[in-house]
């Protein structure tokens, strides 16, 4: 992909919806963390999130399938209709309604941080 091709999914992507894993791995390469994004309708499986900053940004109608969040913040992140399956959240941090309002199956919850 070319330099101007790439400049202009990353441009795509600060405003409007990440569409796939690879932008995903675009924006971050780009930026060095995943702020002020938004990921809506999508499915993505086996995914670090460990150790990049998701401060406010947006998850809606997400599936992560085999993803690891170890120490991630999600208090500054919303979370709508959000499914975790076989997940690795260990030590993360997340609001009461967060925890309530979105579907955590098969996940690795030890050490979880619920605020609220």
């Amino acid at each position: 992909m070319s330099k101007r091709k790439i400049e202009e999914t990353i441009q795509k992507i600060t405003n409007e919806n990440i569409p796939n894993k690879r932008a995903i791995d675009l924006y971050r390469e780009r930026t060095g963390n995943l702020q002020n994004i938004l990921i809506k309708d999508l499915m993505i499986d086996n995914y670090t999130f460990a150790r990049l900053s998701l401060s406010d940004s947006i998850f809606e109608n997400v599936k992560f399938v085999g993803c690891k969040f170890q120490g991630q913040d999600f208090t500054n992140i919303k979370l709508d209709n959000v499914e975790f399956d076989n997940c690795d959240l260990r030590w993360v941090t997340l609001r009461k309604e967060q925890l309530d309002s979105n579907t955590f199956v098969n996940c690795d919850k030890r050490e979880i941080d619920v605020i609220g």
